[in-house]
């Protein structure tokens, strides 16, 4: 029987059962700078597709700062 009066333990067993399958957010940025690359070297520039892009960045402030200015550095090329 489980106790409702410890959560923790409930939520460690619940965890080994249930695989998770959402990608990490390193995946995720590694995506979103490929995308990022490709719509930059595009002609048009589609602005609003980039600053979408960079908007699903994951992670702390540093890097977010780090993709911002990769794909200003890549603009820059």
């Amino acid at each position: 029987s489980v106790s409702t009066d410890n959560p923790k333990v409930t939520a460690m067993s619940v965890l080994g059962e249930v695989p998770d399958n959402r990608p990490i957010p390193m995946e995720i940025n590694i995506e979103i700078r490929d995308q990022l690359k490709r719509e930059i070297r595009q002609f048009g520039q589609k602005y609003g597709r980039v600053y979408k892009l960079l908007e699903g960045v994951q992670g702390p402030p540093e890097v977010q700062k780090r993709m911002i200015l990769y794909a200003m550095n890549e603009a820059a090329r």
